[in-house]
């Protein structure tokens, strides 16, 4: 997952992404409960991917790479609001983040 996500993120950040699946509000609501609602740019992100799925909400959303970067809490490894939210320490592999982030993500109930 970690090497898709990186390729996605080496596409220009005008590149659209078309997520089309029924979930995308989970995700939303997942993202926030990493950031939180402050005024970094992971909660900035998650709060316009909010305002973007409102505005396209046949197709749950269009984003870019680009605002995909901002928000997707899974492309963001290294962001310190996400490694804290995991509870991890400043020396944990991606891997670990990432495995700790998949096991958040697959027990949220929000």
């Amino acid at each position: 997952m970690i090497a898709a996500l990186k390729y996605l993120g080496s596409l220009p950040d005008k590149t659209l992404v078309y997520p089309g699946h029924e979930y995308t509000g989970g995700n939303v609501a997942f993202a926030r409960s990493v950031v939180g609602k402050g005024s970094d740019g992971a909660a900035q992100g998650v709060s316009q991917l909010a305002g973007v799925m409102k505005e396209h909400s046949e197709i749950a959303g269009v984003t870019t790479i680009g605002q995909e970067k901002t928000w997707n809490v899974f492309m963001q490894l290294e962001n310190e609001t996400v490694r804290s939210a995991t509870g991890v320490s400043s020396d944990t592999s991606d891997e670990d983040v990432m495995d700790k982030l998949r096991d958040m993500k697959n027990n949220f109930r929000g």
